[in-house]
């Protein structure tokens, strides 16, 4: 699935911005779900909760109104892992854009044909790249670890726990574990594997995920889930190496 918000203070123009974005996005096939926000507070407020949600945000910015900048400097300051990418009638923010990070700057009337290889590159380097194939059965099951919450075994069933739903598989954490180590998931419990990006608060006995779930902490687990978690947050080039030096 495909994360998409988009931020207009300007109803008319987000329903033009959306209909454009649905009309590419189905033509691509991609799954996809798009959130619209006309108040920065909602916005903030879900990146607060999880500044992983989403996987592109778009935000508009009006001639003369230097709000959605600062906008994107406090979603910035959250950690939000999001590729933004800004709208305008004008060019005068694309300085900003560089400063916050922007992917890309688009101006009014939004060119179709580059959005569309926009939607496409990013989805193909930043969603579909980051799949993997795991035994479940006599065959295989696509999977995508980053909207994965945690995975839990029940007898021979593994749980897939995502932020609003989930689903089984006939197979053992045994069997799949491997296959989450270069996504750094770590193992709290015999019986679950967590993605770390979606810890909200680490307790003695149990961790609080971002979407309300409880998972227990084995105590013989803690202190090592506690030194993992500590490297995860290290910066991501450090990550990116140790993952490779596991995963050769």
């Amino acid at each position: 699935m495909y994360y998409i918000a988009v931020f207009d203070g300007n109803k008319d123009s987000s329903q033009s911005t959306n209909l454009l974005l649905n009309t590419i996005l189905h033509e691509l096939t991609f799954e996809y779900s798009i959130d619209t926000y006309c108040y920065e507070e909602e916005l903030i407020q879900v990146i607060r909760e999880n500044p992983a949600f989403y996987d592109i945000v778009f935000v508009d910015v009006p001639p003369d109104n230097t709000a959605p900048i600062s906008l994107c400097r406090d979603l910035n300051a959250l950690h939000m892992t999001a590729r933004i990418v800004l709208i305008s009638s004008v060019a005068d923010y694309v300085f900003d854009g560089y400063d916050i990070g922007a992917l890309n700057y688009l101006i009014k009337p939004i060119d179709r044909s580059k959005l569309k290889r926009l939607l496409y590159a990013d989805y193909q380097s930043n969603c579909l790249s980051r799949k993997i194939l795991v035994p479940v059965g006599a065959g295989h099951i696509q999977l995508s670890p980053d909207y994965i919450v945690f995975l839990e075994v029940i007898n021979k069933t593994v749980r897939v726990r995502y932020e609003k739903d989930e689903e089984f598989l006939k197979s053992t954490l045994s069997s799949i574990k491997e296959y989450f180590e270069p996504f750094y998931f770590l193992q709290c419990h015999r019986s679950y594997l967590i993605n770390p990006k979606f810890i909200k608060q680490i307790m003695r006995t149990s961790l609080i995920m971002t979407n309300g779930d409880t998972v227990p902490i084995s105590k013989y687990r803690y202190k090592e889930l506690i030194n993992r978690f500590h490297d995860y947050l290290e910066p991501p080039r450090s990550r990116s190496s140790d993952s490779q030096s596991k995963n050769p």
